[in-house]
C-alpha cells in the first residue's frame, strides 16, 4: 500500500488517500487482509504531514519549494476571525474620520463639549490645518521643480539660437507666473491659519 496526498478542488484543502501498489495484481489487497483497517492511524499521518509542512513555513503541501514564502500559516480549519478584523477596521476607520478637518469641525459644533476638550480639539485643528497647508506648498513647489527640469531638458534639445531665444522668453514668462502662484498661496494659507488662531485666540 501507498499513500497519496489529492487535492479537493471543492473544499480547497488536501486529502490523504491510501492506494494498492502497483505491480503483481496477485498482491493487490494483500496488504489490506495482512494488516487491517484498524493498523492505520489517520491522526499521526496527518500530524506527521502537518508537522512537515509546518517546518516548511505552510500549511498546505501546495508549491512549498516554489511559493512556500508566500503562502499563509493559518492552518485548514481554523477561525480566519473577520469579525475582529472588520472591527480593527471600524476603529482605525473612525480615528482617521474623527481626526480628519471635518471630523474636528463636528467635534467644535458640539455643544455638550467640554472647555479642556474644547481647547484640545481647537488646538488638534490648528495643527491638522498646518500640515494641510505645507502638504499643499511642497506639492506646488514639487511641481514647479518637475516643470523647470522639462524646460532645462528642453534648452538643451533645442539646436538654433534663435529657438533658444524664443524658449528663453517663454520659460521665463512661465516661471514668473508660477513663482506668484506659490507666493499667493502660500500668503493666502498663511492668512487662513492666522484667522482660525485669532478666532480660537490663540495669537498673541
Amino acid at each position: 500500500m501507498r499513500l497519496m496526498l489529492m487535492l479537493v478542488l471543492a473544499a480547497g484543502e488536501w486529502l490523504q488517500v491510501t492506494l494498492p501498489t502497483l505491480g503483481n495484481p496477485n498482491t493487490i489487497g494483500a496488504d489490506d487482509e495482512e494488516h487491517g483497517d484498524d493498523d492505520f492511524n489517520p491522526a499521526a499521518t496527518a500530524t506527521s504531514s502537518s508537522l512537515t509542512y509546518e517546518m516548511a513555513g505552510m500549511f498546505t503541501p501546495y508549491a512549498v519549494g516554489k511559493q512556500g514564502p508566500t503562502q499563509s500559516t493559518r492552518k485548514l480549519g481554523t477561525s480566519v476571525g473577520w469579525e475582529q478584523k472588520c472591527e480593527r477596521h471600524r476603529q482605525k476607520h473612525g480615528q482617521q474620520e474623527r481626526s480628519s478637518l471635518h471630523g474636528l469641525q463636528r467635534q467644535l459644533a458640539n455643544p455638550s463639549l467640554s472647555i479642556n476638550d474644547r481647547r484640545r480639539v481647537e488646538v488638534q485643528l490648528v495643527e491638522t490645518l498646518k500640515g494641510m497647508y505645507k502638504r499643499q506648498q511642497e506639492a506646488l513647489i514639487n511641481d514647479e521643480i518637475e516643470r523647470e527640469q522639462k524646460r532645462c531638458m528642453s534648452m538643451r534639445l533645442e539646436q538654433s539660437d534663435m529657438g533658444k531665444a524664443r524658449l528663453k522668453r517663454q520659460f521665463h514668462s512661465e516661471r514668473e507666473q508660477y513663482r506668484g502662484q506659490i507666493e499667493r498661496i502660500k500668503e493666502e494659507c498663511s492668512m487662513a491659519l492666522a484667522a482660525t488662531m485669532a478666532k480660537f485666540n490663540m495669537l498673541r
